[in-house]
């Protein structure tokens, strides 16, 4: 058992590999596309998001629908997985919101300093739990396709229905978990981490601000510039 799960577990991980790169490939176009379309999928997002939180009158709750919404779309692309290059498609497409949802920080840190870094850095607590959860479910699936398409060159030992049965078994030893923590990180955790960064960059221009100002009226008083 242990022997079979080496083997295929490095087959999941490679192929995450891959969707991981996809999604960084989806994210730097999302940086590009027309500011229109970009204006359109914010509004998509927060739309979806705005719903979420509407619906979640505690923060247990909002975690729970967090945890439903990515369980949906992981279960989407397991599914989709086993259409040939769908998945791609999709993981390609998450990436290229986040690449808009940069830019649109980005644009933002020029009118508020540290949007851009509470934004990044807001996301990194439960975007390494979510997104490879997600890149499992996409391996998961793509990996099942290869077995129905190469029985005999993937876990040939294995029957095709029994290969399905192992591959969903470990979508919920993985994913499932992974995606609860992701949850539960992004509820309780991630927008302290944001809101601690703003404060932090936010106090940081306002002090070098200062600064500036009372070096300006020391050199003035020293008479070293015109005051």
């Amino acid at each position: 058992v242990y022997t079979m799960f080496k083997r295929i577990g490095t087959v999941w991980i490679s192929v995450a590999g891959l969707f991981a790169g996809i999604f960084a490939l989806g994210c730097v176009v999302g940086l590009f596309i027309p500011v229109d379309a970009k204006l359109m999928l914010i509004e998509a997002i927060l739309e979806k998001f705005g719903a979420i939180l509407a619906n979640s009158t505690t923060d247990w709750l909002l975690a729970v629908n967090v945890f439903i919404n990515n369980l949906v779309v992981a279960l989407i692309v397991l599914i989709f997985s086993l259409i040939p290059l769908l998945s791609l498609v999709i993981i390609f497409g998450n990436g290229i919101i986040i690449g808009v949802f940069m830019d649109l920080l980005w644009r933002v840190s020029y009118l508020e300093p540290g949007s851009f870094a509470a934004g990044v850095i807001g996301l990194l607590p439960h975007g390494v739990f979510e997104l490879t959860a997600i890149f499992l479910a996409g391996s998961f699936g793509t990996t099942a396709l290869l077995k129905l398409l190469f029985t005999n060159k993937l876990q040939p030992q294995q029957p095709r229905l029994q290969f399905l049965g192992y591959t969903v078994r470990w979508f919920f030893y993985l994913v499932v978990p992974l995606l609860v923590v992701a949850a539960l990180v992004e509820t309780f955790i991630s927008p302290r981490v944001a809101q601690f960064v703003q404060t932090w960059q936010t106090q940081t221009a306002d002090n070098a601000t200062l600064a500036v100002q009372l070096d300006t009226v020391a050199l003035a008083q020293a008479g070293c510039i015109p005051g």
